[in-house]
Parts: C-alpha cells; sequence; structure tokens
C-alpha cells in the first residue's frame, strides 16, 4: 500500500486524525439540523483539512483522486446538476443548505481517500465513530427513563411549528420513544444501526478478549437504543444487517454463498420478523408494532410525488422544490411533508428523468467498485463497507436519513477503507501558481458563503426568535435585519422581521412590514403561507385587489387548507360582496369536514 500519508507533518496528520474522530463523536449528539454551530464547525473543518491537503500535496493529487475514483463522476455529475437546479428551485435558501451539504460530503470524501490512513489511524476513527454511537443511545436512553413531560410541555407553546407538526411531536414524545439528540426516533434507530458496522470492523480485526467484550457491549448498548426508539425501519435494518453478516460468516467458514443461498436467508429474516410481530402482543414495542398511520402518511407524500414528477419529468423541480409543488396536490386530509421520505422518488421529483439516471449510474459504480475492492482489500472490510451503503440507501428509501450529514459519516468512512490508495503527490504534476492561487480563491469564497454566512445568519435569527418571544421588538427588529442581510434570500427570515414590523403602530412600521412581506414572496413564490401574510399586508394599507389576487394564488397553491378560504371571504365580506364570502365560507366548511373524515 503506499503510505501518502508521508506527505504531511506529524503534527498535520495529528490535527487531521484528531479533528475527524472528535466529531464523529459528537456527531450524533449535536446533529446539524438542529444545532448550527455544529454545521458550522463540521462545514470549516472539512474546508480547512481539504485546503491543508491542497496546499501540501498540490491539486494534482486531488485530480489523480477524481481520476482513480470510480465514484467521483457520478458524485461530480450529481454535485453539478444540483448547482444548476438552483436556478429553477422553488425555495433557493433551503435548496442552498441541501447543495452546502452536498458539497460538503463531496469535499468530505476526498479528505478520506487521500489520507490514506495507517491502520492504528483507520481503528482509532471507527472507534470514534462507535463510540459516538453509545453515547448517543446512552443519552437517549436515559431521557426516555426521566421522560418528555418538560419538553410536551414547551412544545405546546412553540410558535415555530404548525399546528399538525405539533400534534405529531407530542403524540410521539407521549408514546415516550427514544429519540436521542436528533429529536426523531427513526434518524436515532438509523444512525444507531449504521453504526453496527464500524464495531463488527473491530470485531474483526480486534483478537483480545478484552477489545471484544467491549465491542460486544458496545453492540448491545447500540441495539438497546434501536429497540427503545420503537422504529420499525431500524428493527428492520438490524434484521437484514445481522442475515448479510450471517452470509459472511458462512461464506468465510467455507460455504457457498449463491444467489438461492442470500434469497433464502433474506426471506428467512423478513419471516422470521412477521413472526415476530404476530407473536407478539399488541402493546409490544411502543404499540407501534402493527400501526399504519406512518405508512398511510407515506402513500401521501409518494402520490404527490408521483404527480408531481409527472408535471415536470425531464429536470424535475429543483432541490427543495418537493414541499413548493407537494401542496398542490394534497387531498383533504393528507399529511404534509417537507420531503418525500424516499430517496429515488425525491431524486426524481428534484431532478427528474437525468436526476435519476444520475443516482442509477452512482449505485451501479458503487456496487461494481466494491466488487471489484475486494481483491485488493480485507474481505470483512468490503463486506462492511458494501453493508453500511446498503443500510444508508435502505434507509433513504423510507425516511430521508439522506439528507443529513450524520448518515453519511459511516458509508463514506468504510469505503474509504477499502478504496485503493491514491499516488504519492510527488510523483503528480500539480496546477501552475495562478490557478493554485484561484482554486484557493474559489475554495476561501465557498467557506464563507456556505459555511460563514450561514452561521452568522442563524446566530441572528436564533437570537431574534428569542427576542420576540420575550416582547423585545426593537432588538428583535434589528437581529431580524442582521439575519436577512446575512442571508437576504431567506424567505422566512424576511417573514419573521415582516410580523415584527406588523406590531409597529406607525406608518412606517406598516411599510415595512408589506416590503418584507413582499421579499418573503419574492425567494419563496410557491409557499402559500407566505402568500397569505403578503395578503393580509396589502388588506391592511388598502390594497384590496392585489390582495384579493394573492390569496387567491395561496388557495391555488395549497387548495386543501381552509383558512386560506376562510381568509378570502373575510375580505369579500369588508369589500361588501356577501355572496362571495357565503361561497368560500361554505367551502372552507367543506375541506375542514373532508380532513376530520380522513385524518389518520
Amino acid at each position: 500500500m503506499n503510505e501518502s500519508g508521508s506527505t504531511f507533518s506529524p503534527s498535520a496528520r495529528v490535527f487531521i486524525t484528531v479533528s475527524l474522530a472528535v466529531y464523529f463523536i459528537i456527531a450524533p449528539l449535536y446533529p446539524q439540523n438542529v444545532d448550527y454551530a455544529v454545521a458550522f464547525a463540521f462545514r470549516s473543518i472539512v474546508f480547512l483539512v481539504f485546503a491543508l491537503m491542497m496546499a501540501q500535496g498540490g491539486w494534482g493529487w486531488a485530480a489523480e483522486a477524481f481520476r482513480r475514483s470510480p465514484v467521483m463522476w457520478p458524485a461530480t455529475a450529481g454535485v453539478v446538476g444540483s448547482s444548476l437546479s438552483l436556478f429553477w428551485t422553488p425555495s433557493l435558501y433551503d435548496a442552498l443548505d441541501s447543495f452546502t451539504l452536498m458539497l460538503t460530503l463531496y469535499i468530505l470524501w476526498f479528505v478520506l481517500l487521500l489520507m490514506n490512513f495507517t491502520p492504528r489511524e483507520r481503528v482509532r476513527l471507527a472507534a470514534a465513530l462507535v463510540t459516538g454511537g453509545v453515547i448517543a443511545s446512552m443519552w437517549a436512553l436515559y431521557s426516555q427513563w426521566i421522560g418528555h413531560a418538560a419538553l410536551i410541555e414547551a412544545l405546546k407553546n412553540n410558535p415555530m411549528y404548525d399546528d399538525v407538526m405539533r400534534e405529531e411531536m407530542i403524540v410521539s414524545l407521549r408514546a415516550n420513544r427514544a429519540l436521542g439528540r436528533f429529536g426523531n426516533p427513526n434518524q436515532l434507530a438509523g444512525y444507531l444501526a449504521l453504526c453496527l458496522w464500524p464495531a463488527w470492523w473491530l470485531w474483526k480485526r480486534t483478537p483480545g478478549a478484552a477489545a471484544r467484550t467491549a465491542l460486544g457491549m458496545a453492540a448491545c448498548i447500540l441495539l438497546a437504543g434501536v429497540y427503545r426508539s420503537y422504529s420499525r425501519s431500524g428493527l428492520l435494518l438490524v434484521v437484514l444487517s445481522g442475515a448479510w453478516l450471517a452470509l459472511y460468516e458462512w461464506r468465510s467458514r467455507g460455504g457457498r454463498v449463491s444467489m438461492k443461498t442470500a434469497s433464502a436467508v433474506a426471506g428467512a429474516a423478513l419471516l422470521g420478523v412477521a413472526a415476530l410481530a404476530l407473536a407478539l402482543p399488541p402493546g409490544s414495542f411502543g404499540g407501534r408494532l402493527m400501526t399504519i398511520s406512518t405508512i398511510v402518511a407515506r402513500t401521501h407524500f409518494y402520490r404527490g410525488a408521483l404527480l408531481t414528477v409527472r408535471d415536470h419529468p425531464f429536470l424535475g423541480v429543483g432541490l427543495n422544490g418537493f414541499e413548493g409543488y407537494y401542496a398542490q396536490y394534497l387531498r383533504p386530509g393528507d399529511l404534509e411533508a417537507r420531503y418525500v421520505h424516499n430517496v429515488i422518488l425525491e431524486t426524481a421529483v428534484e431532478g427528474g428523468v437525468a436526476g435519476v439516471l444520475i443516482l442509477l449510474w452512482m449505485l451501479t459504480v458503487l456496487v461494481v467498485s466494491l466488487w471489484r475492492f475486494r481483491r485488493g482489500s480485507g474481505e470483512a472490510s468490503v463486506w462492511a463497507a458494501a453493508g453500511a451503503c446498503a443500510a444508508l440507501f435502505a434507509l433513504s428509501l423510507v425516511d430521508f436519513h439522506n439528507r443529513l450529514a450524520e448518515m453519511w459519516l459511516v458509508p463514506l468512512f468504510m469505503l474509504s477503507l477499502v478504496h485503493p490508495p491514491v499516488p504519492a503527490p510527488d510523483a503528480i504534476r500539480s496546477l501552475s501558481k495562478a490557478l493554485r492561487a484561484a482554486a484557493f480563491a474559489a475554495l476561501a469564497a465557498a467557506w464563507v458563503v456556505l459555511a460563514g454566512l450561514r452561521y452568522a445568519h442563524d446566530a441572528a435569527a436564533e437570537q431574534g426568535y428569542y427576542l420576540f418571544a420575550d416582547g423585545r421588538l426593537a432588538e428583535a427588529r434589528r437581529a431580524g435585519e442582521w439575519a436577512v442581510f446575512f442571508a437576504p434570500i431567506d424567505a422566512e427570515g424576511w417573514n419573521r422581521l415582516a410580523q415584527i414590523w406588523m406590531r409597529i403602530p406607525t406608518e412606517q412600521g406598516r411599510l415595512n412590514w408589506l416590503s418584507c412581506s413582499k421579499r418573503a414572496v419574492r425567494w419563496a413564490p410557491r409557499r402559500a403561507s407566505l402568500r397569505a401574510d403578503y395578503a393580509e399586508a396589502l388588506f391592511t394599507l388598502g390594497y384590496r385587489d392585489e390582495a384579493l389576487e394573492q390569496i387567491e394564488r395561496a388557495r391555488r397553491l395549497f387548495p386543501a387548507r381552509p383558512r386560506y378560504c376562510q381568509q378570502a371571504a373575510a375580505y369579500y365580506r369588508a369589500m361588501q360582496k356577501p355572496d362571495e364570502a357565503d361561497r368560500l365560507e361554505a367551502e372552507a366548511r367543506r375541506i375542514q369536514t373532508q380532513i376530520e373524515e380522513r385524518k389518520i
């Protein structure tokens, strides 16, 4: 194996390895989707480490890694295609956040690939992943033991969530499921199940009894966390992972693994799960084993996704475009969602046929590459890498784990262990000084836009939220203005600022309310709630025809929400048009009746 690690000074290697190990430990404790400071730190570390590598090894090294890694080609196509879809996405701010995640993971793969970790470093990083999972599981179990009463009370008065989402969260908390720091039992179970793969890889590499005992205890804690989350997807993933490991052990002991054998093992595992589900009492597994509400909800999401693909088949609706288009296909009583909860359908929605082809290209290259890597790496490592990648893909077929940075850590790390080493940079022609300077400038600019400004915006937005909740409008307004200064494309930021100006009883305050509402609609034109708020501002300031136009567009964007009919009816009644108002109020009652009848 080529020890390209000699390119780095000992202090550089220590910095890179320790930085990755620390993040691997804290990742499940401070998920990026709920902790913007950790998201900033993760992105900054990835950009910094990559810049350090390029400074010491040269950009030609990255070019060689790109050439030698088959996965890089479809991954690059996906990143480029996603960047292009930013031009037609209905929510640019949210789409840019998803693109930042993709680009950061793309650079992280470069980092893991170029490091060519020594055996000791590999063990330490794998142990860090397992340690993080164990701590996350123990925290979740402790939180479940003390109960969620305080959190439920806080949620009841939290204006950040709409009524439907708030009720769903409260129902989940009352079931006393283990949530972990993710706040979502399925995400916790998925991460813990993924951590079983580095634990098994360490088990195969560690002959000592003490170490194996510790790994066995760690696996038991991870499994306890999966069980106590009452996540059926997590439980099923554990069963299928066990079947995959059983195939490996059978093969390693001289058994022949054919398609017939693999199918028999997988079928036996699934039948075992079905038999267990029928044999257990109804209250087992938190009473969720036989519930169908989440399955019904996913049929709503998938129906909306298919209708969106039907109307936008070729290039899709852009990154994070599902929420903006799904609302118009909702029937009364269907559940709302930001994501499709299926990576294939979501790719079709966001990227159309082109996106699906890139995804299939990626999956094909990944399978072929793992098949080829088995000759140059330990077979256990290849099976662990294949299992981790398959686990993430399986989770993403029924949820949106692919949207979370933490879920990619185990598959990317395990995959880097079996990838052939990249030649040392002293044998590769590097870029010219001018091109090197341009490349570093582009990397720095990307960090400023995607990490630095995002952190400044999130910090100001959070401060503004708490100031607004405390009734300190002047300070909340200043914080909101800083938030939209750092992220002028954030529609929700403009809307929050508009709500603050609405409460300032001056003529200038009303004009600013109208201006901020208009900007919110500009950056998220398919969000019905923003158009309804804009209509309210227009109507209050006397622009009645424009207000009616906006509320009618809100009704077309979200026909299954009765409050837009009620809002339009109120406008018509104020304009002395009782017939139209009565018609809309009757429509609102009809929609509400259908919602109650179809409520899950």
